[in-house]
């Protein structure tokens, strides 16, 4: 297992939701906006009788591998659901298109806090930033975008956390040794299993949990700003 070692550090990486920014019920919101979008561009009251986490459940049964795509899963979920009350495969396609546009635009109504904008900013003066996320947050509407000299997100081409596939990516594009990039995230066992899985050092924000003790592999951070060591 990686030991934390902060001398060798040359890159940080960042996980999203409820690390960067607290996720909440964004998503729960985005998605009654979206049901409602639904009912009124596409007008059809056999909208709701579409049972869509039957379709969801159906759908990772034909094709597991759309776990690691949930922008794709939600993607065909919609169109299946819009096919079986009866619309053409082109027009649903078109309103399917246009509902995903609309949910991620709503799932990135986040509140990044003027303290995390700060803190990006100071990082980013001594380190290149990745972002590393399962989900499909716009990083340009939520204002963080310009921060991170690369973005990975989990999809078909990029497994979800915690396979290493994208800490391996991107030590690979930043030409650096595995243990020379510093994971920051929430979930336990995507973001620091996934981390060490693919050799890298990492810190855990519990944000919504109380923490347990660690070993000496993993740096528990408090909040945020205790990486403001990094660059004092």
């Amino acid at each position: 297992m990686v030991q934390l070692n902060h001398a060798i550090i040359r890159a940080i990486s960042f996980d999203l939701d409820d690390t960067l920014y607290l996720n909440g019920n964004i998503i729960e919101q985005a998605e009654q906006a979206l049901s409602h979008w639904l009912q009124e561009h596409v007008a059809q009251p056999a909208l709701t009788h579409i049972n869509w986490e039957q379709i969801k459940k159906d759908m990772l049964s034909a094709a597991p591998l759309l776990k690691h795509d949930l922008g794709e899963l939600r993607f065909r979920t919609i169109m299946t659901g819009l096919t079986q009350i009866g619309l053409d495969e082109h027009k649903a396609r078109e309103y399917a298109q246009k509902a995903m546009t609309f949910f991620v635009v709503e799932r990135s109504k986040v509140n990044i806090s003027p303290q995390t904008h700060q803190l990006l900013e100071k990082l980013q003066s001594k380190y290149p930033l990745v972002a590393i996320t399962n989900g499909n947050l716009d990083l340009q509407q939520a204002g963080i975008a310009h921060y991170f000299k690369f973005i990975y997100k989990a999809n078909l081409k990029f497994p979800k956390k915690p396979h290493p596939h994208m800490f391996r990516s991107a030590c690979h594009d930043l030409d650096i040794e595995p243990e020379q990039l510093l994971h920051i995230g929430d979930n336990v066992n995507d973001d620091i299993g996934g981390a060490h899985r693919a050799g890298c050092q990492a810190a855990w924000l519990p944000l919504k949990t109380t923490p347990p003790t660690l070993d000496n592999s993993i740096w528990q951070l408090n909040t945020l700003d205790d990486l403001l060591c990094l660059v004092d």
